[in-house]
C-alpha cells in the first residue's frame, strides 16, 4: 500500500482503515456474534486495499478533531452495481503514562482517551447505519445499499468526548 501510496508511510490512521474497509467479508469465518463481520472481523485483502487507494475512497489527510460535538463529512458514490458497503474509521487512543509514585521507573496509565461515533447517512440525508461503540479506536459500519439507493452517501465522523490531550486523529476509508 505504501509502495503504491508513498504519502501514505506518516498517516498510521488512514491505513488502518483501509485495512478494515477492505478486509475480506468471507462468511467462512463466523462466529455465534451476530456482528462478528461488522466490527472489524475479516482477512486482510491487500488487492481490494490497493483498489480502495486506487478509487481514492479514503480520506486523503488525517483528520483532526479538538471539540465534542465538532464533525467532519466524506462523500461516497453508490453505483447501482454495489451491494455490500463497508466504511471504516480509524483514530488516535492513546494510553498516555505518567510517574507513579512508587520506585524508579514505575509508569501508570494516566489522562483519558477520546471517543468517535461513525455515522453513514443516504443520499436523502436518512440514517442508514451507525457505530459508537465506546472503548474502540476502530469503527466500522456495514449495509446493503440496495435498500437506500444510489447516488452521493455522507460519512460522517464526530467527537464525542475529548482526549487528554485535545485533539483526536482519524482516518476514514470505504469500500
Amino acid at each position: 500500500m505504501c509502495e503504491y501510496q508513498p504519502a501514505l508511510k506518516t498517516k498510521q490512521h488512514i491505513v488502518k482503515a483501509i485495512l478494515a474497509a477492505s478486509a475480506s467479508k468471507d462468511s467462512r469465518y463466523t462466529t455465534g456474534y451476530s456482528t462478528f463481520k461488522e466490527y472489524g472481523a475479516g482477512l486482510l485483502d491487500a488487492h481490494a486495499a490497493i483498489w480502495v487507494i486506487y478509487k481514492g475512497n479514503y480520506s486523503s489527510t488525517t483528520g483532526s478533531l479538538s471539540s465534542v460535538s465538532a464533525s467532519r463529512s466524506y462523500n461516497m458514490t453508490v453505483t447501482s452495481g454495489d451491494t455490500s458497503m463497508r466504511v471504516a474509521l480509524a483514530y488516535a487512543n492513546r494510553i498516555q503514562f505518567s510517574s507513579g509514585s512508587g520506585h524508579a521507573g514505575s509508569t501508570a496509565p494516566s489522562g483519558t482517551i477520546g471517543e468517535m461515533k461513525l455515522e453513514v447517512l443516504s443520499p436523502s440525508g436518512a440514517l442508514v447505519r451507525s457505530c459508537a461503540i465506546s472503548g474502540a479506536n476502530l469503527k466500522i459500519v456495514q449495509f446493503d445499499p440496495r435498500s437506500y439507493g444510489t447516488g452521493t452517501y455522507t460519512i460522517k465522523v464526530t467527537l464525542t468526548s475529548l482526549s487528554s490531550n485535545g485533539t483526536t486523529n482519524f482516518g476514514v476509508a470505504w469500500r
